[in-house]
């Protein structure tokens, strides 16, 4: 899996996708790739860990995971009124799959920028815990796509 993350960036692809996501900055950049693929992709080599959800790779093209997370919340900014957005996660439906999507707020320093304040995507993961499937139960569906719902 590291390798699969190191051939992702050599290949030309940025070091981090930014979103304007409800007027925040987005940033999708390793940590999310490698906690990602990690932690909810490597159910085989992952033992003794109850209560973690891995995906189903059918689902998610996990080789370009950066730019799919990036489209998802593209989707999300167009789709939902921002007025919903709480800054912290996302519940959707994708491929008929649940999944979230999780933030965490950072402010950063940028050259000739300087401090900025993000939104640093932490984790996508499937959902299958209880405490999720709640939140999603009587939860309103706002359509992007054929492929794509997320929750509100």
């Amino acid at each position: 899996m590291y390798y699969q993350v190191q051939e992702f960036y050599e290949e030309n692809n940025p070091l981090e996708e930014v979103v304007n996501l409800c007027g925040e900055l987005a940033v999708i950049d390793n940590f999310v790739y490698i906690h990602t693929l990690f932690g909810h992709f490597a159910a085989g080599i992952k033992f003794n860990r109850p209560g973690k959800s891995y995906h189903s790779v059918e689902k998610v093209d996990y080789k370009n995971l950066p730019k799919e997370i990036a489209s998802i919340l593209t989707l999300y900014s167009k789709a939902v009124d921002c007025k919903d957005f709480d800054k912290q996660s996302i519940f959707f439906n994708y491929h008929g799959g649940d999944f979230a999507i999780w933030f965490r707020p950072l402010i950063r320093y940028v050259k000739k920028i300087g401090q900025q304040s993000i939104l640093r995507v932490q984790t996508f993961y499937p959902v299958e815990l209880q405490d999720d499937l709640k939140k999603i139960a009587n939860a309103q569906k706002v359509k992007a796509n054929d492929e794509l719902y997320f929750y509100l």
